[in-house]
């Protein structure tokens, strides 16, 4: 047991340092991977485990995702991002702070309903097409940028639907539905409200303090990103195909006047048409898939890798030490009092979700909380929340806590804004410590309530 302890450790630890580290432009699925192999080969996890053990959380949040970005990228392609993005600039609110108050209203909205992944991939596009058909700079741009893909997330509070986090809670602790709400909608009120004050406060100097009002310009619809992307290359190749079978008809049909003349029998060659024209479709089917996928879902790739070995590495962890530990630190919390149970559970929870992901993290806290020998339920039921806005408000502290700050991070990117993971850090610990604060006080001052009721 002590040799796998320190094993379990240290492959956790080299997954960590490869993934900050990025040697040689290693992404951070391929170092999760070579954690996960490590984890495999040594026998940490079980592979007669590992169907159930994904089976159980990554493929609804992987399927989620998958379907999110398919959507996304059909979107972009049609110009609807841009067509939502000129409607918004038309809006001519002419300050600056106002849209920017706006939109963070905007996307809190949309992370209740279609959860932090729908916002971060489907509305965060929008806000970029409006602020550039606004002509803001991309000084400009970023904290918009940066406050949306905080508040995506730290929104995402108020029902068991809107995040991983809180539906992974809500089936294990067997909280129903309404009764997840009745205790995190008020909750999620003030989370959201302090959170645009706190964020409003911070980038106060970054955000223009007036703009020009948007003029209407046929031009600027006419720039929507179309699917020029990727149609020429589906046309070269239809055309390639046509050209393709013109040959092989031509080809036959010399044959046919040859057979008249010299009486042979053409049908093996048209069986070989036939044989080649199945394999000219199918191999043009296969390459239109390979660039699809290498177009839209390879981009994520590396998301999905590292949210997958994240969860297997921190699972070996679990068996090894991790959740003993996690145990005695919960029980010991517990008889602290009810006020200082939330506190701490929730700043532990921040803790390792900014480590290790929250998907994980929340997983083991809630199976942990739901074994330790806590005499007060209502303590323990109180452990359960505090964990769920510290998986999800404290999960934004790195780029690594939450899979919707890594696809914010690759859509960043996408659209040619650049920001260091060292840099973000710096401005999310800033803002996420007082909110998370804030946030677990609003639950010491309502839960009680509920709790009576």
């Amino acid at each position: 047991m002590g040799w796998q302890i320190v094993l379990s450790s240290l492959i956790f630890l080299g997954t960590l340092i490869l993934v900050l580290w990025h040697p040689k432009g290693l992404d951070i699925g391929f170092s999760a991977m070579i954690g996960v192999c490590l984890t495999l080969t040594t026998g940490l996890v079980s592979l007669a485990n590992l169907p159930t053990l994904i089976w159980a959380i990554l493929v609804n949040t992987t399927f989620t995702l998958l379907a999110l970005i398919t959507i996304s990228w059909i979107l972009q392609q049609k110009g609807v991002f841009r067509w939502l993005g000129f409607h918004i600039a038309n809006w001519n609110l002419g300050s600056g702070k106002l849209l920017f108050v706006t939109l963070l209203i905007l996307v809190a909205l949309v992370s209740a309903i279609l959860t932090n992944y729908g916002s971060t991939l489907l509305f965060l596009p929008i806000v970029i097409e409006a602020l550039i058909l606004l002509k803001f700079t991309s000084t400009e741009i970023i904290p918009f940028m940066i406050a949306c893909g905080l508040v995506a997330d730290i929104s995402s509070l108020p029902f068991s639907i809107s995040n991983s986090v809180n539906y992974i809670a809500a089936s294990t602790y067997n909280i129903s539905f309404g009764s997840y709400i009745m205790v995190m909608l008020p909750v999620s009120f003030v989370t959201i409200t302090i959170s645009i004050i706190i964020l409003l406060f911070y980038f106060w100097s970054d955000i223009p303090r007036k703009y020009k009002n948007f003029r209407f310009r046929k031009n600027y619809l006419e720039r929507a990103l179309p699917a020029a992307s990727i149609e020429p290359k589906i046309r070269l190749k239809l055309a390639e195909k046509n050209q393709n079978k013109h040959n092989l008809y031509l080809q036959s049909e010399e044959l046919l006047e040859s057979a008249e003349s010299h009486k042979i029998s053409v049908n093996s060659w048209q069986n070989n048409y036939r044989f080649q024209d199945l394999i000219s479709q199918t191999k043009f089917v296969t390459n239109r898939c390979f660039y699809l996928f290498k177009l839209i879902f390879y981009p994520f790739l590396p998301v999905i890798l590292f949210i997958w070995g994240m969860y297997i590495i921190v699972f070996g962890l679990s068996n090894y030490g991790l959740t003993d530990v996690i145990k005695y630190l919960l029980v010991q919390i517990s008889g602290w009092g009810f006020s200082l149970a939330i506190i701490t559970t929730g700043f532990l929870s921040a803790l390792m979700s900014a480590v290790c992901n929250n998907l994980p993290s929340s997983l083991i806290n809630i199976l942990t909380i739901e074994a330790a020998p806590i005499i007060d339920s209502n303590i323990s039921e109180a452990m359960v929340y505090a964990t769920i806005i510290g998986c999800v408000v404290g999960a934004k502290i790195t780029p690594i806590g939450s899979l919707s700050t890594l696809c914010w991070f690759y859509m960043m990117k996408r659209h040619g804004f650049q920001i260091s993971w060292k840099n973000y850090c710096g401005i999310s610990l800033a803002i996420i410590l007082p909110i998370l604060f804030i946030s677990l006080l609003s639950l010491i001052i309502w839960l009680p309530g509920m709790q009576i009721n």
